[in-house]
């Protein structure tokens, strides 16, 4: 490929970054530009809110991620103690509450999304929910 054409084609790249609301600070990430450390909140909830449908069958089931399991794990075995209150920052869906809610004596999720709170509510595990950035800024 050409000099010119690999212009072309970064000017192109660029250009779509911008197109997906993320504002400057996916095109920074994505170009190593200083100065820009965590993407937009309104960026993230909408992400997360499109996201929330397919997330339970996604990350977990098809990608096996393990952060909830790996969090779990961290506990005292199940004849451990019971914790008077549990948070679940970034709760998302609620796939650690159903695993943690007989160990907790107030179990509370946080999340950025809207509809990824919706779907932890629908699981009627958690005693409050909060639609919050739960991230340390």
């Amino acid at each position: 490929m050409s000099a010119g054409h690999l212009e072309q084609a970064r000017a192109a790249f660029l250009q779509g970054l911008h197109t997906l609301e993320a504002g400057d600070w996916l095109p920074a990430a994505v170009t190593h530009r200083d100065g820009i450390a965590t993407p937009p909140q309104q960026y993230v909830r909408q992400l997360f809110d499109d996201y929330a449908d397919e997330f339970d069958a996604h990350p977990v089931k098809q990608l096996r991620y393990p952060g909830h399991q790996l969090w779990i794990a961290r506990l005292p075995p199940e004849a451990g103690p019971r914790f008077p209150r549990v948070p679940d920052p970034g709760c998302g869906t609620g796939p650690c509450g159903a695993h943690v809610r007989s160990r907790a004596g107030h179990l509370s999720g946080v999340d950025t999304s809207p509809a990824m709170v919706d779907k932890a509510r629908r699981r009627s595990v958690y005693d409050t929910l909060h639609v919050a950035d739960s991230s340390a800024r």
